[in-house]
């Protein structure tokens, strides 16, 4: 049964995983290579992005679980879980093309393991249907508009990798196979596109409230009472 402890843990767990993000984010900065090779300094970034893809791994295996997030509790999350939810978008973005002349780094693993199309099809199915049981038939919640903005994302991202190739998902296991198996079932609503430099431009070392705002439409209210969520 679910009760209040579980949130409370999930909670925690949430901002242990951004915080280990935001120590390790470092890393997914672009910087020329060395005029000397630095085994150590090759070394410790390596170490990083492989932390900072274990957090956003692990942040994503708790929001989007059922069990630890039911859909009774989409409409009471804090901006600071969904600001959460933005960077670990970014991160991943960046994991996934993050390229290095000094660092042996596989973007390719990154998008097998745990791609930004399937998440954002599972967010939009799962804001889809909060949209549904909150009956908004005003337009006053913010869910439709999060619905067509996570499509949009993940339509603009399949664009963006459609060179790429098809994935092989042979031997992966862990948070990226449940979130892709999720996806496998229902179709959600209709896509749109979005511009590349709009996703680009998340901040993942800030709160960026304004780009998770534009996420929701605005109908989110920021001075909400705290909740557990």
């Amino acid at each position: 049964n679910y009760t209040s402890s579980n949130a409370h843990l999930a909670i925690l767990q949430l901002h242990i995983h951004a915080t280990t993000l935001t120590i390790h984010s470092h890393c997914l900065t672009s910087t020329p290579a060395p005029a000397f090779p630095d085994p150590v300094a090759q070394i410790q970034r390596l170490e990083s992005l492989w932390a900072t893809f274990t957090a956003v791994k692990s942040w994503f295996g708790v929001f989007l679980s059922l069990d630890t997030f039911p859909l009774a509790r989409y409409p009471h999350v804090s901006i600071a879980t969904l600001t959460q939810l933005g960077h670990c978008l970014a991160a991943l973005y960046r994991l996934t093309l993050f390229e290095s002349p000094d660092v042996p780094w596989c973007g390719g693993r990154v998008r097998v393991e745990l791609d930004i199309g399937d998440v954002t099809r599972l967010l939009a199915e799962r804001w889809d249907a909060v949209s549904r049981a909150d009956g908004d038939e005003e337009g006053l919640h913010p869910w439709p508009h999060a619905t067509k903005r996570a499509l949009g994302i993940g339509s603009w991202w399949e664009g963006k990798v459609s060179k790429l190739g098809p994935r092989t998902s042979d031997g992966v296991s862990g948070e990226g196979g449940e979130v892709r198996e999720a996806v496998a079932g229902p179709v959600v609503p209709e896509q749109q596109q979005i511009e590349a430099l709009e996703f680009d431009a998340v901040d993942i070392d800030i709160l960026d409230d304004p780009w998770m705002m534009d996420l929701l439409g605005g109908g989110y209210d920021l001075n909400m009472e705290p909740q557990l969520w």
